[in-house]
């Protein structure tokens, strides 16, 4: 019986001996770089060992299986990254690890499994050599990993190194903590006459993408320039900033500077010396219908220059226009609502050869420079029927329009524009107002 014994515990040693030795016994080799800087005494995990970074930000292990979990905490979000590794029998898995502030990105070097041992006559020796990227100037220190080799090498103070690759193509990274890894697909041949160069590019050098978000100025004159030479038809434009330098005060007076545009009685353009009926306007590509019953045009002095984004001209046909016009068509494009307040006002004062000079006037009302009737003009009580039954009736007119002799005075241009941007809740509401 003891015999047995003896048998059963000589058997069950030599059974974990053979299965300690079949087990397969792989390194993995773990660099974090955070915000490209090497992420020091920061905790990792494979699987259930916990592991801390050295200060060059990397980890060697041996791992006794043929796959790992590796896993950590970003150290900026705190979410938990896990990533799965294969392991291969005496070989090294390199894994690079970049975090940036939203992300993660892996470089992984897998090992090649060769259906054979390798044996020396299978390598040759490769010879490379690290240069920083601009300066030209050897870099040392610089760790070589190649894919299927097991060992890695460092460069010396030349930046040179040498390592044993198989014939065909691998890949090999490159690693330093002040520079960017670099992981490139070689073939050892390449070395025979002469020493590789390879060149990493200092940390800081390389910046991240980032986008960069600005206002769109659509009523500036470089933005009414692109306008024109993008269009294909014969038009001519005028930008708010070009209104406002001018010293115009409505759109009428700033159409009387463009080529080919007519200013009939200070507000009706016409287009090409044609008369109203040969010209339409739009506003922000709406029809505008006339004022004015008995003629088809409409009054421009009514439209303020502070709420005018820009002025189109269009002297041909188009697809997204009406034919309704033989002239030219005349496109009011109005600013978009703002979104914070702000307060415009000018003053102008238009003196001609007549300032000063006598002319005949009457009397008027108080509000006429308004252009509003403070009820002067308004018609007697006695007269509200319509019948006028005796001579007193006539008697009882106000005497304003006898005529007298009065100077002329030069009259103020006086224009005032308002916008404000208002938040109830969810919604946003803005207005836009002006004063001509």
């Amino acid at each position: 019986m003891r015999l047995f014994n003896k048998i059963i515990f000589m058997f069950f040693c030599v059974f974990l001996a053979v299965e300690g030795f079949a087990r397969t016994k792989g390194l993995v080799s773990v660099s974090i770089y955070d915000q490209q800087q090497p992420l020091k005494s920061y905790p990792v995990y494979l699987d259930a060992v916990s592991l801390h970074t050295d200060r060059d930000g990397t980890i060697v292990h041996e791992i006794s299986d043929e796959e790992v979990r590796l896993r950590f905490y970003h150290p900026h979000t705190g979410k938990v990254v896990e990533k799965r590794l294969k392991v291969v029998d005496q070989l090294n898995t390199f894994v690079i690890i970049h975090i940036s502030a939203e992300r993660t990105d892996f470089e992984i070097v897998e090992p090649k499994v060769y259906s054979q041992e390798m044996k020396k006559e299978d390598l040759m020796l490769f010879k490379g050599q690290i240069l920083s990227l601009g300066k030209v100037e050897a870099v040392s220190g610089v760790r070589v990993y190649a894919k299927g080799i097991k060992n890695s090498v460092m460069s010396n103070h030349r930046g040179e190194f040498e390592i044993y690759l198989p014939k065909d193509q691998t890949q090999i990274s490159l690693s330093h903590k002040n520079f960017n890894s670099l992981t490139q697909t070689i073939n050892a041949n390449e070395s025979k006459e002469k020493v590789v160069q390879f060149s990493l590019s200092p940390k800081g050098l390389e910046l991240e993408d980032f986008v960069v978000l600005a206002p769109r100025k659509s009523g500036s004159v470089e933005a009414l320039i692109q306008l024109r030479q993008n269009s294909t038809e014969v038009a001519d434009v005028m930008s708010s900033e070009q209104m406002s330098k001018s010293g115009d005060s409505d759109a009428a007076a700033s159409l009387k500077r463009v080529t080919g545009l007519s200013l009939v009685d200070d507000k009706f353009v016409y287009v090409r010396g044609l008369g109203e009926r040969y010209s339409n306007t739009l506003l922000n590509d709406v029809a505008i219908p006339s004022p004015d019953p008995s003629r088809r045009v409409v009054p421009l002095d009514l439209f303020p220059v502070g709420v005018l984004e820009s002025l189109v001209i269009q002297k041909s046909y188009s697809a997204d226009r009406t034919g309704e016009f033989g002239g030219g068509s005349i496109l009011l494009q109005l600013k978009s609502f703002p979104e914070k307040s702000f307060f415009k006002a000018s003053v102008g004062l238009n003196v001609i050869n007549d300032s000063g000079r006598p002319f005949m006037t009457y009397e008027g009302g108080d509000l006429d420079w308004l252009g509003i009737d403070d009820g002067t003009r308004r018609l007697p009580r006695g007269l509200a029927g319509g019948n006028i039954v005796s001579g007193r009736a006539l008697q009882s007119f106000n005497n304003i329009n006898d005529t007298h002799q009065g100077d002329s005075q030069a009259l103020p241009d006086l224009s005032l524009v308002y916008g404000n941007s208002y938040k109830v809740n969810k919604w946003r509401f803005s207005h836009l107002s002006s004063l001509l």
